[in-house]
């Protein structure tokens, strides 16, 4: 820390560039949660397909067990 105070200009410096670099991390982590979410639909969805093709081959197996 300076022995003297901060002015109010080197203030206002020091917090622009704050604010520059959490709406780079703001937005870089918008981007990434969006590309997240992609992935996470598409394995969903291939999940999904998975599922609907075993019950579609397993439903004669099920119904003689139950």
């Amino acid at each position: 820390m300076p022995d003297t105070p901060y002015s109010n200009r080197e203030i206002d410096k020091r917090f622009e560039g704050i604010d520059e670099k959490l709406d780079l991390i703001l937005t870089q982590t918008t981007r990434h949660n969006g590309r997240l979410s992609k992935i996470e639909r598409a394995l969903l969805l291939a999940f999904g397909l998975i599922v609907g093709i075993g019950l579609k081959e397993l439903g004669p197996v099920l119904s003689l067990i139950l």
